[in-house]
């Protein structure tokens, strides 16, 4: 992280994406792998306890990946391969659609 000279602000994931993982591949140039996923989220009050609804902001998968990182030097998003060593796109983004139940992954860069 720090050779990419950023801090996470992780509370500008919707609370359905998590961060699973992030793996630095290169330190010159600075290049790291980000792994999200989303996960199957309900509104609907339990019937099992008596614990109210989760009170959390959904975006129906839309991530907008460059507010997550609060970086000094602006970083550039390619999606990629779960496994980082192709690329699924030839354009970077600055948003990802992450569809319910699947992981997306992205190369970042400076």
């Amino acid at each position: 992280m720090a050779a990419l000279g950023f801090k996470s602000q992780l509370e500008y994931l919707p609370c359905d994406v998590h961060l699973l993982n992030w793996r630095t591949m290169k330190l010159s140039p600075p290049e790291a792998l980000l792994i999200l996923h989303r996960q199957g989220h309900s509104c609907r009050k339990s019937t099992l306890t008596d614990s109210t609804v989760t009170n959390c902001s959904l975006s129906n998968g839309a991530v907008h990946l460059s507010a997550v990182f609060n970086a000094k030097h602006s970083l550039k998003f390619q999606h990629f391969s779960l496994n980082g060593i192709t690329a699924l796109s030839e354009t970077f983004t600055e948003s990802a659609n992450i569809g319910m139940f699947e992981m997306s992954t992205f190369q970042v860069t400076q």
